[in-house]
This record gives structure tokens, sequence and C-alpha cells, in this order.
């Protein structure tokens, strides 16, 4: 079944202006890491600092056997954890932190807030 949903460059970066920090660990040698590090690779993108300037980022790369997990935390003090596995896609992952930014948009939106003028 399909998304019904989707979200362009443009609204994710918008998006990405409610979060403050990405805290990603993940060891590069267990197949359970690659979600983590593709959205590594996917959030670094220069558009989504030059949007956010308070985004900042805490990365563990490690070789121990331990799970990996990416940590998101918004604007508003909400962490948002995921522990991926090697069955759980990265788009899967982001599109489920979009659905959450975007709520907290609408949010702001309804209590007549900016995002850009905090």
């Amino acid at each position: 079944m399909g998304r019904f949903i989707t979200f362009d460059k443009e609204m994710s970066t918008h998006l990405f202006k409610f979060v403050n920090k990405v805290k990603i660990s993940f060891n590069p040698y267990d197949k359970r890491g690659t979600s983590a590090r593709e959205i590594m690779d996917r959030l670094h993108a220069p558009r989504y600092t030059e949007a956010n300037p308070r985004l900042k980022f805490e990365l563990d790369v490690h070789q121990k056997a331990t799970a990996p997990y990416v940590e998101f935390h918004f604007h508003d003090e909400q962490i948002f954890e995921v522990k991926p596995s090697y069955k759980q896609h990265a788009t899967d992952i982001l599109f489920d932190v979009h659905l959450r930014l975007a709520e907290l948009d609408a949010q702001y939106e309804i209590d007549g807030k900016n995002i850009d003028e905090l």
C-alpha cells in the first residue's frame, strides 16, 4: 500500500526548523546501523543547516555491539527516538519524523506562532 502523503524538499527543509538536535549512534560494521548511517547522510545536506542554524548533530560512530539509535530533539523539547533495525528503511523513519514535525507545525499555526520568528 502506497503513501497518501509526501514531503517535498521545500516542506522537509521547513519542517526541520523544528529540530534542535539529532543524535545518531551506530556501528558501521553492523547491518542494523545501515538506516542510521543513511539518515546521517541525508540530514547532512547543507539546506537543513542553512534553514536552521540551531540544528546540531551528535554522532557516535563506534565498534561496539550495541544497537543503533537516532534521537530527534524537537523545538518543543519532545524527543523522538528510533532504534532502527536492518529491516527498517531510512525513508520510513524519516517519513515518521516528518509526520511528527508536520503535527508540530500545524499546532504552531493554530497557536498563531511562526518558527521563523522564534
